[in-house]
């Protein structure tokens, strides 16, 4: 982003990246807790940011909480402050989301909760697009799976809380680098994990080019609302 500002602070619509994010999960009432993870330098930061906002201001659902120097690090961080903040426990269903994907839907959220159910993980997902070449050198092609059963990954993605705790423990740091997800953690490992459909809106906000479309995404959602 060339931004000092981490991106799930930059302004979409006015407003933080994370905060469109936030308000989709808070009016889900399936979700008791909600753990923001965020650099250290910036747990003060965001605090203030959610205590500035009235609808925010004083929810016994967030919290913030200092999350890891990676993604497997930042999900352990997370958990621990979950059990220690909201009490839950093994049986519980753990549900995670980029901060930066601020077009997730309440139905998304519903529904990967309520996949989980038969199954040990469950992710959004969608049809692959484009044509997806592997490269091992970064030069040369040598693969090119099939378009028809490739996937891009999104989130939520939702697991079992005692169960993914015990696999992250389990990791060794060769894993933890290796695995970019929970997907890939639980597929490592043998395990099963069930899709469910995502939305080419549910977008990652990563570039300048993403803020763009997210404006828009943003302008048309308001104008069906006004239909």
């Amino acid at each position: 982003m060339q931004s000092a500002l981490p991106k799930q602070f930059l302004p979409l619509a006015g407003e933080p990246i994370l905060l469109h994010t936030l308000r989709t999960f808070l009016s889900v009432s399936e979700i008791d807790g909600i753990v923001v993870g965020v650099p250290a330098d910036w747990v003060n930061y965001t605090k203030e940011l959610l205590a500035a906002h009235e609808e925010l201001k004083g929810e016994k659902r967030l919290y913030v909480c200092v999350g890891g120097s990676n993604r497997n690090e930042t999900l352990a961080c997370l958990m621990a402050c979950g059990e220690a903040q909201f009490g839950i426990g093994d049986g519980d269903i753990f549900v995670t989301h980029d901060a930066v994907r601020p077009f997730v839907t309440e139905e998304m959220i519903r529904d990967s909760i309520r996949a989980l159910s038969g199954v040990r993980a469950c992710s959004a997902a969608i049809p692959a697009t484009d044509t997806i070449l592997c490269a091992m050198d970064g030069t040369h092609v040598s693969e090119v799976p099939r378009r028809d059963s490739l996937y891009q990954v999104q989130t939520p993605q939702t697991v079992y809380f005692g169960e993914f705790r015990s696999i992250l423990a389990s990791l060794s740091k060769e894993e933890l680098g290796a695995f970019t997800d929970i997907c890939s953690i639980y597929r490592g490992k043998g395990l099963p994990v069930s899709i469910i459909p995502g939305s080419g809106e549910n977008i990652k906000i990563t570039g300048p080019t993403d803020l763009m479309i997210g404006e828009a995404i943003l302008r048309r959602r308001k104008e069906k609302e006004h239909v």
